[in-house]
């Protein structure tokens, strides 16, 4: 009697369980149904894999990543062996960092172990970044230069003794700062992505900037160069190439340009028409006979002392606050577009009528002597020039707002 009653117990129980789990799952079937879903989860199959880049450029010596992205998210096993196609190019590790070794080009791949899926990036690797600089100086004399470099600063060094290898010593450590060089060779070579370079007054006779594109700054004032091709340096923003002997500068190129120095050399010709962001130009003591500013409308000084000018239009440069333009040819001038021009310094020209009338006379500072063919100034109306501007006596200011005959 008992074992009958125990029997009818675990009989009842178990109807229990099975009516219980029907009423749960009624919606889904039975519960096979929810193990063979929870089956699909686990052994849910990779479908394919990307990488962040299909292709890249790489200098010599530089280390840089692919991210790859194994579909879909929810893969059981995203497990994926790295490979290079030239490990004498370059070499990947495990993680996609890539380290460049010599110029060539390359495939990096990764390939998925579930379902043998693969991407790949072609890899172009370069010769590195470099400037090479010529000197008359002596063997075991200095060179002082200042260099900086935004990125990849490890792989920053100069060749003092032009053999083409990196020695102990020459890799540059000082950034943003004057450093003195021991020459142990009269020309040598800066390697790197170098974007800053001030190489001035060190007796350079040759400096070859094209193999670097990563330049933004120069500075070489003051040494002995005939040539200077800036062409290829299309993030060139600030060039200062004073004091040299340039019969020729090409800056049509540097469309990124906002300060541009070239003073003291024999150029004859300069095209600033595609320079658009200049907001500096000086262009002092060469032998210019023309020069277009039209384009120039973010400009904000203007030098060009010591030229061979004969007519200038800056009615297009309204954000002129700085004017030097004496020793020219100049027979006229005309700054009333120029409401911004604060000091202006135009004598030594052979002026037969100047216009200062721009409505800011009164916040300006005027030099217009040595002009004897000028004899009438025409400035603000119902303004008087203050005892500080220069002029020659035989001029006069015309202040009724009439023109000058």
């Amino acid at each position: 009697m008992k074992t009958q009653t125990k029997r009818n117990v675990l009989g009842l129980f178990l109807l229990g369980i099975f009516l219980w789990t029907s009423c749960v799952n009624a919606d889904k079937g039975v519960g096979e149904f929810e193990i063979k879903d929870d089956e699909k989860e686990w052994n849910k199959k990779v479908t394919g894999v990307t990488l962040d880049k299909e292709s890249l450029t790489m200098e010599v010596g530089e280390v840089a990543s692919l991210a790859a992205t194994v579909s879909p998210n929810d893969a059981f096993n995203k497990i994926a062996i790295w490979e290079s196609s030239n490990t004498g190019v370059a070499l990947v590790d495990q993680k996609g960092n890539i380290t460049a070794l010599k110029p060539g080009t390359v495939v990096i791949s990764i390939t998925t172990t579930d379902g043998n899926k693969t991407a790949e990036c072609k890899l172009t690797v370069t010769t590195p970044s470099q400037i090479t600089m010529t000197t008359t100086k002596a063997i075991g004399d200095k060179i002082k230069l200042w260099i900086d470099a935004e990125a990849a600063k490890d792989f920053v060094w100069i060749d003092l003794n032009n053999d083409g290898k990196k020695d102990p010593g020459e890799a540059v450590t000082n950034f943003n700062n004057f450093v003195e060089y021991e020459l142990k060779a009269q020309t040598i070579t800066l390697y790197g992505k170098v974007t800053t370079l001030y190489c001035f007054l060190n007796q350079l006779t040759q400096l070859d900037v094209t193999q670097n594109t990563a330049l933004k700054r120069l500075n070489c004032i003051g040494n002995q160069l005939q040539n200077l091709d800036v062409t290829h340096n299309t993030k060139l923003t600030n060039l200062d190439c004073a004091s040299n002997q340039l019969q020729n500068l090409d800056v049509t190129h540097n469309t990124k340009l906002t300060d541009l120095n070239c003073t003291s050399n024999q150029l004859q010709n300069l095209d600033v028409s595609q320079n658009t962001k200049l907001t500096l130009l000086d262009c002092t003591l060469n032998q210019l006979t023309q020069l277009d500013v039209t384009q120039n409308t973010e400009l904000e000084e203007l030098h060009f002392v010591f030229n061979q000018l004969q007519n200038l239009d800056i009615s297009q440069n309204t954000k002129l606050t700085l004017l030097e333009c004496q020793i020219n040819q100049l027979q006229s001038l005309d700054v009333s577009k120029n409401t911004k021009l604060g000091y202006m310094v135009c004598g030594n020209n052979p002026f037969t009528q100047v216009n200062l009338a721009n409505g800011n006379n009164a916040n300006m500072d005027v030099y217009i002597n040595g002009c004897p063919s000028l004899t009438c100034i025409k400035v603000d109306k119902g303004f008087t020039p203050p005892s500080s501007w220069e002029k020659d006596a035989t001029a006069s200011y015309r202040n009724d707002g009439s023109d000058c005959p």
